[in-house]
Formats: structure tokens, C-alpha cells, sequence
């Protein structure tokens, strides 16, 4: 469907989501009740099933996704190279990111192997755990991008804005809302930059961009985290 596939480059904004899944073929009851609260798993969910929208004609059918099942070697192999990283290698701020995004993936690694354990019928504690790695992983990568960041450039990502936790609820769904458009419209002008950096022939030119560029970046990291740690007051957690 074109609609969807529009809301997905858009950003996934999470109250249209729920107007397109209400107008879909046979929508199920029990998850139009169960979107009506915004959170992160409920996000996660609407997700999955405008996804099955976008990839099949057929009417969306509410279940709990499949249970992803862990290659660990192949896990291990991919994250062989970023383990390598040692803490003496980074600064002394980055140091406790790095230490984070091991134990996360470590946790990940031991919650999708219990996931894998569970009964068939145990699906509020699977929706549950997948919510979690989820999680995990968006925490993960904010950590790798911050520590990609400085490898590439030499230079600390920005400090985060701190204050969120007096925000009213309304004004934190505001704000999560605004963060959502805001990172979509800054990816799509650092994706152009990167594209125009790729094919200018001008030294100085491609100088100035790549700055610019830089920058675009360090302020992507920054809004990705603000809205991590926004979604996650929202949700309660």
C-alpha cells in the first residue's frame, strides 16, 4: 500500500499509523483498544502490523511476532571486530558508552536465548522480552554511533540536554512528536550532503560540506538519544 509505505519514510508518526491500521481490511478490535495508549511497545506492535500491510494484500491477523531465533556464532562473528575496541583506546567520556553497548549486548544475547526457551502459549512474556531487545538494541546503537563518531572525527559527540523529567506529560508526547519529524527531515539532508560530498570535484567545496555534514551528524546522535530517553519517561520506564 502506498499509504503505508509513505508512513514509514515518513517516520512511522505514530497517531497516523493508527488511522491507517483502523482503515485497513478487518482490523482487530482487541489492538484498535490496545493503541489508543501510546507507548513503545504498543509502537513496536503498530509497527509489525502496518509492516505485514506493506508487505502483503492480505488483512492484518493480530498475533505476537515469531520468536527470532539467535545465531550465536553469527552474532559473535559480527560483533568480534567492535569488541576488539578497548576502553584505553576512547576518551574518558566515551569509556562508560562502551561499557554500556557490551553489556547490552550481552543482555541481548541472554534474553534472546531464553525467548527462544519459552512455551508456545507464553506470549505476554515473549511480546514483553522482544520489547526489551528492542530496546536494547536502539540504546546500543546510540552508544556506537556516539563512539563511530569520535573513531571518524577526533571530536565528543554533543552534550545531552538534561531537563526533560519536568516536562508535563502532554509537553513530552509534544516534544516526542516534534523529534520524530525533526530527525527525519535532518537524516534526509545529511543523506544529500553525504551524496553531494560523494560527487564534487571542487577541494574546498567538498571541504565545507563534509564540516557540515559533521556536524549534521553530531546533532543526529544527540536528537536519536533525547528521544530514547523521552519515549522511555512517556512510557513510564
Amino acid at each position: 500500500m502506498e499509504r503505508v509505505e509513505k508512513w514509514f519514510s515518513d517516520n512511522c508518526p505514530y497517531a497516523e499509523g493508527v488511522a491507517i491500521y483502523s482503515e485497513s481490511k478487518s482490523p482487530n478490535a482487541n489492538l484498535l483498544r490496545l493503541f489508543k495508549k501510546q507507548s513503545s511497545a504498543n509502537f513496536e506492535k503498530l509497527k509489525y502490523e502496518l509492516g505485514k500491510l506493506r508487505n502483503s494484500a492480505a488483512p492484518v491477523i493480530a498475533k505476537i511476532p515469531e520468536k527470532p531465533k539467535l545465531n550465536i556464532e553469527a552474532t559473535a562473528i559480527a560483533a568480534e571486530k567492535k569488541q576488539q575496541l578497548m576502553f584505553h583506546d576512547l576518551p574518558p567520556e566515551l569509556r562508560p558508552e562502551l561499557l554500556k553497548a557490551n553489556e547490552l549486548f550481552r543482555k541481548n544475547c541472554f534474553l534472546k536465548v531464553t525467548l527462544n526457551d519459552l512455551e508456545p502459549d507464553a506470549e505476554e512474556e515473549a511480546l514483553r522480552m522482544q520489547m526489551q531487545i528492542s530496546d536494547n538494541f536502539k540504546i546500543n546503537r546510540i552508544c556506537w554511533k556516539k563512539i563511530d563518531f569520535w573513531l571518524e572525527h577526533r571530536q565528543l559527540p554533543k552534550e545531552l540536554t538534561s531537563g526533560f523529567e519536568k516536562l508535563t506529560a502532554a509537553q513530552l508526547v509534544k516534544k516526542q512528536q516534534y523529534l520524530f519529524q525533526n530527525i527525519s527531515k535532518m537524516k534526509k539532508r545529511f543523506d544529500e550532503n553525504l551524496n553531494l560530498i560523494s560527487t564534487m570535484e571542487s577541494i574546498s567545496g567538498k571541504a565545507r560540506l563534509q564540516k557540515l555534514a559533521t556536524k549534521q551528524d553530531a546533532d543526529l546522535i544527540k536528537k536519536n538519544e533525547e528521544l530514547q530517553i523521552i519515549t522511555k519517561l512517556i512510557d513510564g520506564r
